[in-house]
Formats: C-alpha cells, structure tokens, sequence
C-alpha cells in the first residue's frame, strides 16, 4: 500500500528508498517507505482523498472506503449478496483509480466469491496475525466463513509446549507471556482470560520471581487454567448479531449490560435485544474485566469500578455501530 504513494520531489532526500525498475538505469526515489512515521498517515490520507474523487458517484462505497477500512484491509456486510457484490466492485473500481489493487476477497457467500474472481475455497480468517511479527499468539480469533462463526485457534511458541501441555512447571516469565498472548479485545473469553490474570497477580503477591518455578498451588491452578484454555477451541459465536435476519426486519434493539464485582475482579458483559418477526433474540457484544487492584477494596467500591466500566463500553458500543440503538439498560 506505502509503495503506491508517490513522493514530492522537494521531499524525496528525506525518504532515500532506493530503487531502480531497469538495472541498467538510475536508482530513483519515489515511493513512501515502510520505515518513515508518515507513511501510513499519508497513505489513509491518499486512500480517503481517492474516495472523495468518487463520493458523488459511487456514495455508499466512498462511505464504506473511509469508514469501514483498517490499513489496507477492509471489511463490510449488507443485506443482500446483490448488493455485496455491487459494493465490492465499486469499492474495488475507486481504490484502481488511486493505482490500489485490492485482492483476496474473503466472504461467506459462494456467490460473491465467484463475483470478485476469488477462488471459492474453505479460508480462514485468522485476525491475530500480523504481517511484521515474527511470533504466534497463544489464543486468536477466527473467522469461519463458511459456517459464517468465530471461533478461537489455540497455538503455542515452541519453547511453551511444555509448559501448556503440563509436562514442565513454568517460571512467572512464561506464565505471564501465556497469559498476555491471549488476543481477544472483544472479550468474548473473559472469563476464562480473567482466570490467567488474577494467577498473574497471585504471583506477584507471594513475591515469585521472574524466573523462579512457580509453587506447588500455583501450579495446581495453572494446570487447571490452561485445560480450561484448550477448550476454547469448541467456542463458536455466530458473526451476525441476528442470524439472517434483514436490518429492516429488525425491532427495537435495546442494549443490555450487566456489571459485577467480587474480591478477586470485576468486569462486565453486554448484549443486544432486539424483536425479530414478533421473537425476542439475543446476541453477546461484548465484555470487559480488570483484576482487583492489590490495594485491598471493600466489594460495594469494586462494584462501583465495575460501573464506571461498563458506562465506558456502553459508549463505545453506540460509539461503534451504525443502527439505532433504542434503549440502554444497566
């Protein structure tokens, strides 16, 4: 994507990325490179500019380019395969106007797949890959577009197998860097998540160092953890908050979020509700949850925290989708 943005002639001494098409000819300076702070403000910059160019004539896609876009990758989802493969082809038009060729179509309609020329194969969308990182998370979302769910991949760096099979007591280091590589910012696995962070806590309270193998009851709970880990595996939570049903069918969402605290953590989850052909559904958003401070706190002060946590994450829901949201209930 930077490799497509041209630079000004006044700047290209401050880029010196050389390159040259042709061995024989000049080695030139042209293009925004990897390295530079600006290149990814001014290639979201580039990308939007293009989309304006189009906003007249194609509205909804030049909306969708500058809203629905992070980085490079871009993702949407609509009513009607019709209007999905209409809006791919016009998303895809307005980026080759600005010399960016958009590829590796991923959808959960055959249809549309055959539509924008990608072969109609089982792909899986694993969000917790990243294309600069030279590691593996322990636990990473996935997107089964097939059976259109998410579900949970565990994996494991090679140094930690023993330690998550049970073979190997681990150190505080290790238990800390499992824990940690968990990638959920949803929170659809806090509360198996929250169970690694509070051992995490426990430990710094008995003083364990960083490389010292972890006590006899330490290590009970950790090898109940991570047996509870691997059976993230089996969790599978439908992409669409409301099954197949159209935007147009649907009635009175109402968001819905329940909050609590105990001695050990607090946190909080939340749910839309909405009236679906005269049924009530229900679909899990999302979740959050914090580890109790060491400082000890009376339980009606943590449930308070939890409060304050909730009333954010309310925020950022109605923040973050574009349907009305009728009521709010805590």
């Amino acid at each position: 994507m930077y490799h497509q943005i041209r630079i000004r002639e006044e700047d290209k001494q401050a880029q010196r990325f050389l390159f040259r098409e042709i061995p024989a000819d000049a080695p030139q300076v042209d293009v925004a490179t990897f390295g530079s702070a600006c290149s990814s403000s001014s290639a979201q910059f580039m990308k939007n500019l293009n989309a304006d160019q189009y906003a007249e004539e194609f509205p909804e896609a030049a909306a969708a380019i500058k809203e629905r876009h992070y980085v490079d990758d871009y993702y949407d989802t609509v009513d009607t395969v019709e209007e999905a493969i209409r809006r791919a082809n016009e998303v895809k038009f307005i980026h080759s106007k600005g010399g960016f060729n958009i590829r590796n179509w991923v959808s959960n309609s055959k249809k549309v797949l055959d539509a924008m020329g990608e072969r109609s194969v089982k792909t899986s969308v694993h969000f917790n890959q990243e294309k600069s990182a030279f590691y593996e998370r322990v636990l990473g979302i996935v997107w089964e577009p097939d059976q259109d769910v998410f579900c949970f991949a565990v994996a494991s760096k090679p140094e930690f197998r023993n330690v998550l099979v049970g073979e190997r007591r681990p150190t505080k280091r290790i238990v800390l860097s499992v824990v940690m590589a968990q990638f959920g910012p949803v929170g659809f696995l806090g509360p198996i998540t929250i169970l690694g962070k509070i051992l995490v806590q426990d430990l710094w309270r008995t003083g364990c160092e960083w490389d010292e193998m972890i006590d006899e009851l330490a290590f009970q709970r950790w090898l109940r953890w991570i047996n509870i880990l691997g059976d993230a595996k089996h969790f599978k939570l439908p992409r669409c908050y409301f099954g197949n049903a159209r935007w147009d069918e649907i009635e009175e969402i109402q968001l819905q979020i329940f909050a609590d605290a105990s001695d050990k953590a607090y946190g909080c989850v939340a749910y839309f509700r909405a009236i679906f052909r005269g049924e009530v559904v229900v679909a899990l958003v999302m979740s959050r949850s914090k580890v109790a401070p060491l400082k000890m706190l009376s339980i009606p002060r943590l449930e308070l925290e939890s409060c304050v946590l909730a009333a954010r994450m309310s925020q950022a829901i109605h923040d973050n989708h574009s349907f009305p949201i009728s009521k709010t209930f805590f």
